[in-house]
């Protein structure tokens, strides 16, 4: 992840507290029972945030196919 620059490290502030994560790992077979599909995934565990903390300083940019797919469409179209 870090040669595809996925996330910038930056300096924690000395008054915040960091939200741990974990990996989740998946696996899908056939119906031989042969290995066909890994995936990976970090997620964020927020039940460690504080209630009614930080919440409006956190996001998570996700653009959906479809999303992207109406972007491409009215750039086509303005070309």
């Amino acid at each position: 992840m870090d040669v595809n620059n996925t996330w910038d490290i930056v300096p924690l502030p000395k008054e915040k507290k960091a939200i741990s994560c974990k990996w989740i790992y998946k696996e899908k077979y056939n119906a031989e029972g042969t290995l066909t599909k890994r995936k990976a995934k970090l997620i964020e565990r927020g039940f460690t945030q504080g209630a009614n903390t930080d919440f409006l300083d956190t996001f998570s940019t996700v653009a959906t196919i479809t999303t992207i797919r109406v972007l491409l469409s009215l750039v086509g179209i303005k070309k």
